[in-house]
């Protein structure tokens, strides 16, 4: 398990994926469970709640120490912090939103609660979405590793070129 400190400009980005994530897993959850046609009122009361719902899982993956490493390897311990973030955000999420049942009307008709598979999917979503999400950071590949692209800066492919023994022509210079 090996683990880097995460500074304040990195926790920030990766709270806004975050943030995304929970949004996303919870809204394609709606629209699986309604098979892409969500009712208006349902609609409404989605909206109502993500910002409570996101602000509650946020709150639970700060608590969680989800911001204070970044996975370089990725181990069971970090795999199951997340997955215990993740099921506790669920509860809270799906409890929040039997608390507000009744609570919220549209055209005057009350809107009791969202459907439970909409909280069952949301909840396996974001574990899939917030896991996938470090993964993909942990993939820090070196600009030398890229040394071939054209997007790669000179400076790169020259350093690339010296420390792999190999020879880059992509300048139109031989190093042996």
């Amino acid at each position: 398990m090996k683990l880097k400190r995460f500074h304040l400009s990195q926790a920030i980005p990766q709270m806004l994926i975050d943030i995304v994530s929970v949004f996303f897993s919870y809204f394609i959850a709606m629209e699986l469970r309604f098979e892409g046609r969500i009712p208006w009122h349902e609609y409404e009361y989605f909206a109502f709640l993500i910002p409570p719902m996101t602000a509650i899982a946020i709150a639970v993956f700060v608590v969680f120490r989800f911001y204070n490493t970044m996975w370089q390897f990725a181990s069971m311990d970090e795999l199951l912090q997340i997955f215990y973030g993740t099921t506790v955000a669920g509860i809270l999420v799906t409890i929040l939103g039997f608390a507000l049942a009744g609570q919220f009307s549209v055209n005057g008709l009350p809107i009791y609660r969202l459907p439970i598979p909409v909280y069952v999917m949301g909840w396996a979503l974001m574990f899939l979405f917030v896991i996938s999400s470090r993964i993909v950071s942990s993939l820090n590949i070196p600009e030398e590793t890229i040394f071939h692209s054209s997007l790669a800066s000179p400076e790169a492919q020259e350093r690339a070129a010296e420390r792999y023994g190999r020879l880059s022509a992509c300048y139109g210079h031989w190093r042996g």
